[in-house]
Parts: C-alpha cells; structure tokens; sequence
C-alpha cells in the first residue's frame, strides 16, 4: 500500500506511482450535478427562444398560406371572398352538420391550402380549435383557429378599401376561452372561433 492512500496495483512498474481512485465517489457525483443543473438553466432559455421564434415562423407562414388560399378561392368564384358559413334563415347561426360541425370559409379554402401549412396557431390549446365540417365529408372536419373578418363574407374583393391595411385573417379563440373576449356569441351551441366582428348588424351585412 503507498503511502498516498491509492489502491495497490500488482502490475505497476517498480518505482512507479500508483494510480488514483478508478471509482465514482460521491463528492465527484455531487459535482457533475451541480455542473450539469448550472449548464441546464441557460439552455432551458436558449430552447425558449428558439421555440418562440419557431412558433412565430410557422403562424407567419400559416397566415401567409391562408391568404393565399382565400386569394385563390376569389379568383375561381367571381372575385368574391368566401361567405362565412353557411347559415339559418337570419343569416346569423351557422348550420350544423350532422355531427355537430358547421361549414364556414374554412371549409370552402380549405381545398386551396398549402399542405405545409394549416389553420391552427402552434400555440392554441384545444378549448380554442373549431372543428368546421370538411367539404369531402360531413363525418369529416378541418380543425381551425384563425377567424376571417365577417363583413368580408362573400363580398367583392374590389370592395376592400386600402387592401394593404385591412386585416382579413388573424388568430382568434371560441367561446371566449383561456378569458378572452368573445366580441359576437352566437346564439346558438356551435363555436364562433372562425369569426371576427363586433355586432349582429355586422354578420349580416
């Protein structure tokens, strides 16, 4: 045994000093966690940014790629915006389908989306997804979180005053989820998260 307190290594050349500690000891452990804890918080926030910053680039895309696409639905239906929904007689309360689901501009854009993309905010929880009836199927739907300004349902494109300052499409939320405002309830049980207005006078308008 040396008297550096080392493990005696049978092997070791004459004259040799013996090796330190092959093993792990506690206060070594102790350490690597502490080391590792101290590296974790900078990287927990450097990952943060980086999700934010992805989460912003692909809403941007996915606002990009609704534009788009109620662009192209203009262009192949007389120039119009597509109507909000399809509705009731006070052209107010969307009409469900079977399971539940209303059919709205969502629907008829869909068909026209790019497939890299779609209508749900990477952020929005369930609570704030519109399920809108699919244009393949009634049992089928396109999940939305984005709404379309209502008095731009169906309306000329030519009608828009100062395009390049109008806001058509933005994030939106149903039911007034996670206590946001609800600016126009419907009056009946189906979500309005595929809409944006201020009034009834302007739904119908």
């Amino acid at each position: 045994m040396s008297e550096t307190g080392g493990a005696f290594d049978p092997n070791a050349v004459e004259g040799e000093r013996p090796s330190g500690s092959q093993y792990i000891q506690l206060k070594d452990l102790r350490i690597w966690a502490i080391a590792l804890g101290l590296l974790s918080i900078p990287c927990y926030f450097v990952y943060k940014v980086l999700e934010g910053n992805s989460e912003r680039h692909r809403c941007i895309s996915n606002l990009g790629a609704i534009y788009s696409a109620v662009n192209l639905y203009a262009e192949q239906h007389d120039n119009r915006f597509p109507p909000m929904a399809r509705t009731e007689s006070d052209f107010v309360t969307p009409t469900p389908s079977p399971q539940g689901h209303p059919y709205t501009w969502v629907s008829d854009v869909s068909a026209f989306m790019n497939t890299r993309q779609n209508f749900v905010c990477p952020t929005a929880e369930d609570a704030e997804v519109v399920r809108n009836e699919s244009p393949e199927s009634t049992k089928k739907t396109v999940n939305s979180a984005y709404g379309m300004y209502i008095p731009y349902g169906g309306i000329l494109t030519s009608l828009v005053e100062s395009p390049d300052d109008v806001v058509l499409i933005a994030e939106t939320s149903n039911r007034g989820a996670k206590d946001t405002f609800d600016p126009m309830p419907y009056r009946s049980s189906l979500p309005d998260g595929f809409t944006i207005g201020w009034s009834d006078s302007n739904a119908k308008s």
